[in-house]
């Protein structure tokens, strides 16, 4: 936390002495517009949902906007929009977009999709302009959108309680070897039925059941195979099988606090892990490929007045000594350029990891080199919503203790089917 402690007070002096930097609250339209009309004519303005700047936006990717300002005397104002989740700040944003030109860059949180904004004519196409786009990784150049940080959940698994199973040396784990384990774990003695049982079981439902044909726009649920898969996860988590139902619990084999590291560039388990991390066994992610690749970024409005700096400052923000900073900075981040790829394991920050991690990220990036994983804020908006909606749905549908018959399950899931396929030919 001592560099964001750093950061607010350098933010206010700017703001009281300088007028550089501004970082309004956002409580409503009348905020808002109080912001806009406050800029000078040369001030260019980053638009950011105020949850993400908090969060890692401040501590991470401020440092190119400060040394644009301090150095060539650039004007840069982050306005943060207050929003219950990133597709209400989405619709916040194109108010925004349509009503001015005064937002130049618009922050992407991460796994939001970025299409929307070429579909409408907002993205900038950025192919000459920012030549350092060719220095990004393969499944993440595309001239319309500059990720800016890298985030990869790894695949962990509790050493002691493998031992336990009898599983002593594990060299490679996918998807069934995973549930495979799990099952025997679950089997070896009387267990709750938690959350994270349900999202491991569920991962990748999608593609298992071939949801979504994209190509042929067609959503396909109300089918026997799917009926039959619901109406059996139902049965089993309703039944006596279990001590009951629970949203957490820590009496797992999966190191819970792992789950919030990132595979490319983690140090520790955790700021409140008390495991100690010879006893957690690493592999790269077995679910949700097309999904694993987390990145937030950066899209340029074309009509904004200033987004010559918009321009400047992404392409500072790509140059390899931000990226750099951003793999050695403690808030376990990985860059986007891969040209620095070499110099990161040259670093003391990696060096002088733990050697579990070090063989983690290196198998990680190499996989994202060859393209096994996929990221969603490369997918469309339609998509994003078909996802979001499918698997809030069946969450309801599957927990709801009410009885259902298969033919109420089939028409559950007809319904629901409907109502993607008209999100998907919006």
């Amino acid at each position: 936390m001592k560099k964001i402690e750093r950061i607010l007070p350098i933010i206010i002096l700017l703001i009281a002495i300088l007028g550089l930097m501004g970082c309004e609250e956002d409580t409503g339209d009348k905020e808002r517009q109080n912001f806009i009309e406050s800029l000078r004519d040369d001030e260019m303005v980053i638009v950011v949902w105020e949850q993400a700047y908090q969060q890692y936006v401040a501590s991470v990717e401020t440092g190119a906007a400060y040394d644009l300002m301090n150095n060539e005397g650039v004007s840069i104002r982050y306005l943060q929009v207050k929003a219950e989740d990133p597709q209400a700040y989405y619709e916040l944003v194109n108010d925004l977009l349509y009503q001015n030109e005064s937002v130049d860059l618009i922050h992407l949180p991460f796994g939001s999709p970025y299409q929307a904004y070429v579909d409408n004519g907002i993205a900038m196409n950025l192919t000459e302009s920012i030549p350092e786009i060719a220095n990004l990784y393969p499944n993440m150049q595309n001239p319309y959108y500059i990720p800016a940080t890298i985030y990869i959940h790894p695949t962990a698994l509790n050493r002691i309680e493998l031992e336990r199973l009898g599983m002593q040396e594990i060299d490679s784990l996918d998807r069934d070897g995973y549930m495979a384990i799990r099952e025997a774990w679950l089997d070896s003695t009387p267990r709750y039925y938690t959350k994270r049982r349900y999202q491991e079981e569920i991962a990748d439902f999608h593609t298992r059941f071939s949801v979504f044909d994209l190509e042929n726009r067609q959503v396909s649920l109300a089918k026997a195979d799917v009926v039959s898969y619901v109406e059996d996860l139902r049965d089993e988590i309703h039944s006596d099988q279990y001590l009951g139902i629970l949203e957490e619990d820590q009496d797992d084999f999966v190191v819970a606090v792992a789950e919030q590291i990132n595979g490319l560039n983690s140090r520790q388990l955790g700021w409140t892990s008390t495991q100690d991390i010879a006893d957690v066994v690493f592999f790269p992610p077995v679910f949700e490929a097309d999904q694993a690749l987390l990145t937030d970024g950066y899209v340029v409005n074309r009509f904004g007045k200033n987004k010559e700096i918009a321009i400047r400052f992404l392409r500072k923000y790509m140059g390899n000594e931000n990226q750099i900073s951003i793999y050695e900075d403690q808030y376990s981040f990985y860059p986007t350029n891969q040209g620095v790829k070499e110099q990161i394991c040259e670093l003391e920050a990696f060096v002088l990891r733990n050697e579990k991690l070090q063989k983690l990220q290196v198998e990680i990036t190499q996989n994202m080199e060859d393209g096994q994983y996929a990221s969603p804020s490369y997918q469309s908006f339609e998509y994003w919503l078909m996802m979001r909606g499918l698997y809030e749905r069946l969450e309801e549908l599957i927990y709801d203790e009410d009885r259902y018959t298969r033919e109420d399950l089939k028409v559950e899931l007809k319904a629901l089917e409907e109502r993607l396929y008209l999100i998907m030919i919006e």
